[in-house]
């Protein structure tokens, strides 16, 4: 479900850094949604874009069809129908409706491009923007020192709300996939760890061999090498990784 949350920013900044903090899980094909799995926590993946779609519309269909239904069933039972039933039924209905009618909302990695795309409020369009201009705000709670339940929220820079970018249950987990999305929109480095990207990583080698190895667009804490010992030697002719490790900047957890 695509979430939103009205935030203000703590006294010591909450902004993830655009900066691989951490060497992420592989993204393997299993983790890619096909028609016959029926599941996948990602819904398309390239050299050139990463989609995720949040099945909004599924979440309000099951929400305000289980209201809706709770409201009518309890009136036949009863016989009657109260101000409450109405009441309901005219709460619940809305977002019956959403659910059929509502955009596909999308998020969307566009790597060749350096954009990313993210959903608006119900029947907004999505935000598109220069991924370095998106602001990430990490919001902890569910616990008392808020590290039982991360949730990162992306939005345009210095906006008061988001859009629910992820949610994991320790900050190592969301520190985690968040140096994977930056890793994969830094279309300067090769792609990140998993066999997802397999049949991709040739091409895009070559393309940024034909660039002349271009600098990376974000910096890295760790490594991140070329796919074979023969294409790091040739990559490093240009550039090297300790040349644009990041320093200790990070975000305050």
């Amino acid at each position: 479900m695509t979430r939103f949350k009205r935030f203000k920013k703590k006294w010591l900044d909450s902004r993830m850094p655009f900066l691989i903090l951490e060497t992420p899980t592989p993204l393997d094909t299993k983790y890619i949604w096909t028609k016959e799995t029926k599941k996948g926590a990602y819904d398309y993946v390239d050299d050139k874009k990463l989609i995720i779609d949040k099945q909004e519309h599924l979440v309000y269909k099951i929400l305000g069809g289980t209201i809706l239904a709770f409201a009518l069933v309890m009136s036949l039972i009863t016989w009657s129908f109260k101000i409450h039933h109405l009441v309901t039924i005219c709460v619940s209905a809305p977002f019956f409706i959403y659910g059929f009618t509502a955009p596909q909302k999308l998020y969307v990695y566009n790597r060749e491009q350096g954009l990313i795309t993210f959903p608006s409020y119900f029947y907004k369009p999505d935000i598109t923007m220069p991924f370095p201009k998106s602001s990430v705000t990490w919001f902890g709670n569910g616990g008392t020192s808020g590290a039982m339940r991360i949730e990162l929220y992306v939005s345009k820079e210095n906006a008061p709300g988001g859009a629910l970018l992820l949610t994991h249950h320790y900050i190592h987990e969301a520190s985690e996939e968040w140096s994977f999305i930056v890793w994969y929109m830094d279309k300067n480095r090769p792609l990140p760890p998993g066999d997802a990207f397999d049949a991709y990583r040739e091409a895009d080698f070559e393309r940024r061999k034909a660039e002349g190895f271009p600098p990376p667009l974000f910096k890295s804490q760790i490594p991140t090498p070329e796919t074979t010992p023969k294409q790091q030697k040739e990559r490093e002719k240009y550039w090297k990784d300790r040349d644009y490790f990041g320093k200790s900047e990070s975000v305050w957890f």
